[in-house]
């Protein structure tokens, strides 16, 4: 079998998934809750944890909040994905 599938790994990345995807994936709770909270005051924001734990998921939401509601700050969201995968390099 030489199926170009089973060659490729899955990753699913919230830096390429639709917002309607990201709040449907979204886990609600009051721990997330908080964050959202913290992500849509004034000022800027740096989430910092290891990869896989949900940064870019937790941001893109509130980017995209942050645009569809006047009363939000305005928001920036900028990515740095690209670097994922020059990182090997830099050890």
């Amino acid at each position: 079998m030489n199926d170009l599938t089973d060659q490729k790994e899955f990753e699913e990345r919230a830096d390429y998934s639709t917002p309607e995807d990201l709040k449907k994936w979204n886990v609600d709770n009051e721990h997330f809750q908080a964050i959202q909270n913290k992500l849509v005051q004034k000022g800027a924001k740096l989430l910092v944890g290891p990869r896989g734990t949900g940064k870019t998921h937790q941001m893109r939401l509130a980017y995209d909040k942050c645009l569809k509601n006047k009363k939000y700050p305005m928001a920036a969201y900028v990515s740095f994905s690209k670097y994922y995968h020059l990182e090997p390099f830099s050890y």
